[in-house]
């Protein structure tokens, strides 16, 4: 309900309607909206029509405000900092052109599944649709450019509600949703509860552990895959971070090859004998031996995977794979589109997952010959990659697999590090140039577990994903959809803002994450403005 009565001067009642609900203006609504949705940074550009929400952005103690020198910028990293932290972003730019440069950060956040809510304002609307400057309609085009929610808030009795829709589109959906909002809007009050409810868009992440019908569900689809003799493979996605070390496990079980996304990398520890690189990169196929795998793989076996058409589908789109689908969020328009033999939905997916290891175990046990026992209840005990013999194409690799015989083709993360590859040529380098094989090689060994890679589109990118070998526990940033240049910096940003919730100690005892961003000379000066803004906040 609106108000149009003045709040109190008295500042011991000012604002306060009650012990739940106050006086706020609509910029600070959006604020308190904010903050608690666990937002924590705002990035943006100053201007005119957002001067109301900026100051209530920095007055608010729980936001941080991130000035960009450009806009485009500030999306990209807001959706770079949603991504790494698997929390809603934000950000926020003036009417007009300030509105326009957020497009590409927007797009790649809803392409990528990412949450991010944009916020962008407008010239009061009695001054709209008859004064040319810097008047456009924000809304039509962030919907045509295929945002899940983009509208206009022409009221402050429209704010709450479509605040609320706005918010949860976001955050249910892993989307982007965008709201502009006319200057006069945001400063005009309204009464409303001092916390934000979104209902239950936060309860679309499961909440509850799997049940045990689950997970016997789960064990008994991956068990009949291997007893049918079909050639499996697991495939991880960005949000599959932190139950890396279990999906070796499953993976040892199945006798089964790890492929990753380009932001999946570091899901998984490359340096283990099943990890096999990495699939589509920026329009790529992936690495060599990903490629093949998939090839020649029957069913594939994703977690927190958000586009299976890289990994199940032909040429035409077509699904031509059986997949297997564990997740703790199922997003429609995602997996949906095709046809699972088997969907795997909980939430608590790591403690879910140790419950699907144990229960592998004991049925793989009774069906398997007695020298397997020996080697499941020793898991995590595997041999060490040959680096004399080499399958001859995919077919062979699950034959070999099942003879313990862990293989890896050259082209694999991995086989740089062990000479293989690029790096055993002698003419890659000279006293003029260091080849990017050779440049990863040495970067691999400085990065420790915790770091942050952020990635450009380029050739760099291709070298990256086959000649860095990432350590489980590693975070990669990539523009994987829309593969935009100059996204690199701004997700290094994003990263030196936020350690992601891991920290590690250099040799003066303070808690530092290494973060490396790497681009090309295109993609670089199209952000470097950003270094400014790095320095501004301590990076």
């Amino acid at each position: 309900m609106s108000l149009t009565a003045t709040p109190s001067n008295d500042e011991s009642e000012s604002f306060v309607i009650n012990e739940t609900s106050r006086w706020f203006t609509g910029a600070e609504y959006l604020c308190q909206a904010l903050a608690s949705a666990g937002v924590t940074h705002v990035f943006g550009g100053h201007g005119g029509a957002v001067v109301p929400l900026v100051d209530a952005i920095v007055a608010h103690p729980s936001l941080t405000w991130v000035y960009c020198r450009c806009e485009t910028n500030a999306s990209q990293a807001a959706a770079a900092h949603a991504k790494l932290n698997r929390t809603l972003g934000c950000c926020v730019a003036t009417s007009g052109p300030g509105a326009a440069h957020l497009l590409s950060g927007l797009i790649d956040a809803d392409q990528d599944r990412v949450p991010l809510l944009c916020l962008t304002g407008m010239k009061a609307l009695g001054n709209t649709r008859h004064s040319d400057f810097q008047d456009i309609d924000q809304s039509s085009i962030f919907r045509m450019a295929g945002l899940c929610l983009s509208e206009t808030v022409s009221d402050i009795d429209q704010l709450l509600p479509l605040a609320r829709n706005a918010f949860t589109a976001a955050v249910a959906a892993n989307r982007c949703a965008h709201l502009a909002i006319p200057i006069n809007v945001q400063c005009e009050v309204i009464e409303a509860r001092t916390h934000f409810c979104l209902g239950t868009a936060f309860q679309s992440r499961l909440c509850t552990p799997a049940s045990d019908l689950q997970i016997e569900a789960l064990a008994t689809a991956l068990r009949t895959e291997i007893l049918s003799k079909r050639h499996v493979l697991i495939a991880c996605g960005y949000r599959a971070a932190g139950v890396g070390a279990l999906v070796e496990q499953i993976a040892e079980l199945l006798h089964a090859p790890i492929l990753t996304s380009f932001d999946g990398k570091g899901a998984v520890n490359e340096h283990h004998p099943l990890a096999y690189g990495v699939v589509g990169v920026y329009g790529n196929a992936g690495t060599p031996a990903s490629v093949d795998l998939l090839e020649h793989c029957d069913t594939v076996v994703g977690v927190c995977v958000n586009d299976w058409t890289e990994l199940i589908t032909d040429k035409s789109g077509l699904q031509v794979r059986k997949f297997i689908q564990i997740d703790e969020r199922l997003v429609a328009g995602d997996g949906m589109r095709f046809s699972p033999s088997s969907v795997f939905s909980c939430g608590y997916l790591e403690e879910s997952l140790h419950r699907v290891v144990e229960a592998l175990k004991k049925r793989l046990l009774r069906s398997r010959e007695k020298h397997l026992t020996a080697r499941v209840s020793t898991i995590g005990a595997l041999p060490n990659i040959s680096t004399t013999l080499e399958p001859e194409s995919a077919k062979d690799v699950w034959s070999e697999l099942k003879k313990y015989s862990y293989v890896k083709p050259t082209g694999t993360p991995s086989t740089f590090l062990d000479g293989k590859g690029y790096t055993d040529s002698q003419d890659i380098s000279s006293q003029m140039h260091c080849h990017p094989a050779v440049f990863f090689k040495i970067m691999s060994g400085l990065l420790d577990k915790n770091s942050i890679i952020c990635a450009d589109i380029g050739d760099n990118s291709l070298f990256m994903a086959s000649a860095l070998a990432a350590k489980r526990g590693q975070r990669y940033l990539t523009s994987e959809h829309l593969g935009i240049m100059g996204y690199s910096l701004n997700a290094g940003l994003a990263a030196s803002l936020s350690s992601g919730g891991k920290t590690s100690v250099d040799g003066n005892g303070d808690k530092v994450v290494k973060t490396l961003v790497v681009a090309g000379d295109g993609g670089i000066q199209m952000s470097i403005n950003e270094l400014a803004t790095m320095r501004d906040h301590g990076a």
